[in-house]
Parts: C-alpha cells; structure tokens; sequence
C-alpha cells in the first residue's frame, strides 16, 4: 500500500508537486506556497492585497482569496 502525500496548492490555487520546490513564506501562521518567485515578488509587495484578491497574478491571471481562521 502506497502512502498519497496531501495535495498541495499555491497561493493562486494550482495544484503544486514536489510542494518542496517551490518558494514560500508564512502568512498570519500558515505557510503560503507560490508557484513563482514572480509571485513570490508580488506578494513582497503588498502581502495584504494579494492575498485578498487585489493583486492578479503575473503567471496565472488568477488572484487569491483567503479564508481568515
């Protein structure tokens, strides 16, 4: 029987393999994965906007919407 790692998706919603790879920084506690450093940069930026939706992703065209806990 294999064990199935959690599925693991960037700030922009797209699922991300090999979730190691990618660059990251935390966010009120959660880690938060980007599939870019474009995103990454954007997110230096402003961090509030982009991760509640103001900001389009560079890549993507996608903007982010959080859930707050």
């Amino acid at each position: 029987m294999q064990n199935k790692s959690p599925e693991v998706h960037s700030a922009c919603g797209d699922r991300l393999a090999d979730a190691y790879r990618y660059p990251r920084v935390l966010y009120k506690g959660r880690e938060v994965l980007f599939c870019t450093i474009d995103c990454l940069k954007q997110y230096q930026k402003d961090p509030e906007g982009f991760m509640h939706g103001d900001v389009i992703h560079t890549n993507s065209n996608k903007s982010t919407l959080i859930e707050d806990s």
